[in-house]
């Protein structure tokens, strides 16, 4: 999905050459041993300006604004192969088995296959189409059609490449995802559900804050808007759930299901958001003028539109160790910690040899420290029971979680 505009170009050097035309090169990060964040491990430089990436976790696909599809290996950033695509692609979208190619001023879709990596078809579609979203069932295009009131969204068959029906907009089309149950299209100051077995309206969701890019992880949807916001909706019910602050000039959005990764094209970084809570995890700086994203689970690419750079992210484990616990007096918890983001909240839950709860509660962790870093918090907190002693045979563990899935497990506690 591309939702900037590409302003100027960078100068490359140090570049190898593929296939005549295009210039790449690949600048490797340093993975740390344990990362405490998501960071940097590669930046691939391409000699042309790029317009939309997708990652099905095997293959990484990207489309340029000369008409060209670069198939990446999601493993390690080599590009495979390079195919010749339509009239300005715009956006690119693949399901495992085929991708699907909207170019802008072609007025249609290319379909090519991950298996041969053959061109199968080219479709016409709408006018102006500028998203495309496949579940491997449906093909769902936005066409902008020049003017709101001609806007539309096209619903081709994954299978055959046929367009099983036009559904008229009126109200303009901008982008487009699909999870398989759901298809959610925004347009201007709405976001549109629809049925991805019929293609009928379900809900036709306010979103006063000017909504822009869209992806849906079949649990949330969640929406950029212009007024430097992010939407989280539920994609059950269609209510929405809150609306979040981030960085001026939120882009393009793509999420796993754990993390939501959103694009900011004037400041050059990415947010990182926990899709379980919506809080922000962290700000990363990537390239020139970032504009489209793309998550698999795994990895998550960056397409940067000042530079001609795909940014990959390496998702990292959990922020925050807790290094030191004990029962002081068998009253108290005491937890020593580091690496936390500021504010995280850490749930506690004492329990007796591993069953049921004696005691349970949460902190809010103070930030600061990391890896090998001195800087370490202690807390002392009253259970508000007094556990059963050593001498007496029964063992009291304690368990802490936080956000995203970070734990951390004391088997038996040493002083109570």
């Amino acid at each position: 999905m591309r939702t900037g505009f590409r302003r100027g170009r960078a100068l490359r050097v140090g570049s190898v050459l593929f296939a005549g035309a295009l210039s790449v090169s690949v600048l490797v990060g340093a993975v740390p041993a344990l990362a405490s964040s998501s960071v940097v491990v590669r930046t691939i430089r391409f000699g042309t300006a790029l317009s939309a990436v997708s990652s099905d976790g095997t293959h990484v696909w990207v489309a340029d604004e000369r008409g060209q599809d670069y198939e990446l290996s999601a493993s390690t950033g080599a590009v495979i192969r390079i195919a010749g695509g339509g009239d300005h692609p715009i956006a690119i979208s693949s399901d495992g088995t085929h991708v699907w190619v909207a170019n802008q001023t072609g007025n249609n879709v290319t379909e090519l296959s991950t298996s041969n990596r053959a061109f199968s078809r080219e479709i016409a579609v709408g006018k102006f189409p500028v998203g495309i979203s496949s579940d491997g069932t449906h093909v769902w295009v936005t066409n902008g059609g020049g003017n709101p009131v001609r806007a539309s969204v096209s619903e081709l068959s994954a299978s055959t490449g046929a367009v099983i029906q036009t559904i008229p907009m009126g109200n303009g089309a901008f982008y487009v995802s699909s999870d398989g149950t759901h298809v959610w299209v925004t347009s201007t100051n709405t976001v549109t559900e629809f049925s991805a077995s019929t293609g009928a309206v379900i809900h036709t969701i306010p979103d006063g804050h000017g909504a822009s890019g869209v992806w849906s992880d079949g649990t949330h949807v969640w929406v950029t808007n212009v007024d430097s916001t992010v939407s989280e909706f539920s994609a059950s019910t269609g209510a929405v759930i809150r609306t979040i602050p981030v960085s001026r000039d939120p882009g393009a959005v793509s999420s796993d299901g754990i993390h939501v990764w959103v694009t900011h094209f004037r400041s050059n970084t990415v947010t990182e958001l926990s899709a379980s809570t919506g809080a922000i995890i962290q700000t990363i700086g990537v390239g020139n003028g970032p504009d489209a994203v793309s998550s698999d689970g795994t990895h998550v690419w960056v397409t940067n539109g000042n530079d001609d750079t795909v940014t990959e992210i390496l998702p990292g484990v959990p922020q925050g160790d807790i290094f030191a616990t004990t029962f002081k007096r068998c009253t108290t918890l005491h937890v020593g910690y580091n690496r936390f983001v500021n504010g995280a909240i850490v749930h506690w839950r004492v329990t007796t040899n591993g069953v049921g709860t004696v005691a349970s509660g949460q902190f809010t962790a103070i930030g600061g420290g990391k890896l090998g870093s001195k800087t370490y918090h202690f807390l002392d907190i009253a259970l508000g029971t007094t556990l059963p002693s050593d001498a007496s045979g029964i063992q009291s563990h304690v368990v802490f979680t936080w956000v995203d899935g970070g734990r951390f497990d004391a088997t038996r506690d040493p002083g109570c």
